[in-house]
Formats: structure tokens, C-alpha cells, sequence
């Protein structure tokens, strides 16, 4: 007997939107950060080797990138949430872990 097959509709739906095999956020990033380096190092005169080492770092990342993406494609979005729900929060020290909001508690 053949092993049950998913939905594939229902999973391409849930897919977040992609560019180039990234996320749309994690392309962003990567290309904001290259683009500025990029003209910083430019106008600043820089030779053109350290230019166009600027833009193979940038090559690298998105292979990076590429490569974290390629089994789960929201792990981007994963880590955004751990950075921004595991931070230093004021009601850490009450419940010793991280909340998602810091709602005033009242002592019984």
C-alpha cells in the first residue's frame, strides 16, 4: 500500500513568497547590505579589487543563504522570532523565560 500523498495545492499555498530561491526579507537584506558596502567603498575611491570583493561576499551570502533555505524556506523567519521573543524583556525576571508581550502581572 502507497504511503498517503499531501495536498500539494494546500502546501505550495503555505510557501512564503521567494526571489531567486530566498526569501523575499533575506534578499533584501543581503543585497541592501552589499549594495551599500558597495557604494561606500566607491565613493570613498576604493580600488577595484576591493570592490568587486565586496561583491563576491555578497555572491557568498546569498549562497549561504541559499544553501539555509533550501530545506525550509521560513527558517529566516524562525530565527527573526527567536531574536525578537528571546531579547531581555521586563517580565524575564518574573517568569525566568522570554513572553511575547510584556503584560503587567499582579501579585496574589
Amino acid at each position: 500500500m502507497a504511503a498517503p500523498e499531501g495536498d500539494r495545492l494546500f502546501g505550495g499555498l503555505t510557501r512564503p513568497a521567494t526571489v531567486l530561491g530566498l526569501p523575499i526579507e533575506a534578499l533584501l537584506a543581503i543585497g541592501g547590505v552589499t549594495a551599500i558596502v558597495f557604494l561606500v567603498s566607491a565613493m570613498f575611491q576604493a580600488p577595484i579589487l576591493i570592490r568587486l570583493c565586496v561583491i563576491g561576499v555578497g555572491v557568498v551570502l546569498y549562497g549561504i543563504a541559499r544553501l539555509i533555505c533550501m530545506k525550509d524556506p521560513r527558517s529566516f523567519r524562525y530565527w527573526a522570532l527567536m531574536l525578537s521573543t528571546r531579547g531581555t524583556h521586563r517580565t524575564r525576571g518574573f517568569w525566568k523565560s522570554s513572553s511575547y508581550s510584556p503584560l503587567p502581572h499582579r501579585k496574589r
